[in-house]
């Protein structure tokens, strides 16, 4: 900290007019707020927060609000810690956790065609007979046989028939903006297929990642052209601010419209609405591993905050008990050439007896 040798500011008989009476008027403050705390009676209950044995460096508005701040970060503790132990023992969790990232390009996911009603199976297999990228608005199609294929469906799903497009990325137009498209892929799928009842034509598909069975499914007419959005989520089971956690891809499908097909083919057209990935956490139990690391190190990280008060005022080193505080070095550089309790005690560049000159001529103003 500079002391007053190394800064020569002017000495009280040198300042201007203007500087006199601004240096009077905080030391008239400084005395309402003395009186203020000695009529209070809180002086036994403030010295909880901040000793006044640690002011000696620092003058009565400082010390007040080194007393507010500490006052302010033990109250800011005491919530965030009794709010975060209240929900995770009685609530049984942390908190949800969510992420939105933005990508350039997304795989598609597989596709499960099932027959209706459930249980039942197709009197005809629907098979492909055409797939493609159709381009929005231009109409461009871009042919995608070579780069899907036939894979078995997950369990319990044994009657239903799969294919695997994670080969075949979306992409929208470069440098295209989310929500501002100029021109984006979607999947056209056309086959033909018919379910064992004659007297229902409808078919339930849905789309998954790697083996886990479909977590939605949306239903379509045979024989109609069925338009519709995709969205991707990806729920991070054991995820938290420091791990990544086992990801479990989900696709939820929107449909947008559907119209008869007059050449009696079933098509599905089917595309990303927007490519932002969601992602969820999810935590399976309050007393997982992951859960209680979560717990500790919040914890940790609310109490850390009274470190805070340490950089605002640290402690002056030196003998006795308790260790008497200064403002910090920084503060002093930025606020003491408008506020004079910035500088410690001692620390304004005023000669001898020129304390006492400013005394009397504040009797004087008074």
């Amino acid at each position: 900290m500079a002391s007053s040798g190394d800064v020569t500011p002017r000495s009280f008989s040198e300042m201007t007019a203007a500087s006199r009476k601004s240096m009077m008027l905080q030391q008239e403050e400084s005395e309402k707020l003395t009186r203020m705390v000695e009529g209070s009676r809180a002086e036994p209950y403030l010295n909880y927060l901040i000793d006044r044995r640690q002011s000696e460096l620092m003058y009565e508005p400082t010390l007040l609000w080194a007393r507010a701040c500490k006052g302010c970060l033990v109250f800011f503790v005491f919530v965030c810690v009794m709010g975060l132990l209240t929900g995770f023992l009685f609530k049984g969790e942390i908190g949800l956790l969510e992420e939105m990232n933005s990508v350039e390009e997304m795989a598609l996911p597989k596709v499960a065609l099932c027959p209706q009603p459930w249980g039942s199976r197709f009197a005809i297999e629907p098979v492909l007979e055409k797939a493609d990228l159709l381009t929005i608005p231009t109409g461009v199609h871009t042919s995608v046989a070579s780069n899907y294929s036939t894979t078995r469906c997950p369990a319990h799903a044994e009657r239903c028939r799969c294919y695997d497009f994670t080969a075949v990325s979306l992409r929208p137009k470069a440098q295209d903006r989310a929500g501002e498209y100029s021109e984006w892929q979607y999947l056209r799928l056309e086959f033909q297929a018919a379910n064992a009842a004659d007297d229902n034509e409808q078919y339930a598909f849905g789309f998954y990642a790697e083996d886990i069975l479909p977590q939605t499914w949306s239903y379509a007419t045979l024989g109609y052209i069925t338009e519709g959005d995709i969205s991707a989520e990806e729920v991070a089971h054991g995820k938290t601010e420091f791990t990544d956690g086992e990801p479990s891809s989900r696709f939820s499908f929107r449909r947008t419209g559907e119209s008869e097909n007059h050449g009696g083919r079933s098509v599905l057209l089917v595309g990303y609405d927007v490519f932002l990935l969601y992602v969820i956490a999810s935590v399976g139990s309050k007393w997982s591993m992951f859960a209680l690391v979560t717990l500790l190190i919040t914890f940790c990280a609310a109490v850390n905050n009274f470190g805070l008060f340490e950089i605002v005022f640290p402690d002056q080193q030196g003998d006795g008990e308790p260790a008497p505080l200064v403002v910090s070095p920084l503060l002093t550089v930025i606020f003491s050439p408008c506020c004079v309790f910035c500088t410690p005690k001692g620390d304004r560049g005023l000669a001898a007896g020129e304390e006492d000159a400013l005394e009397q001529a504040l009797l004087e103003a008074k």
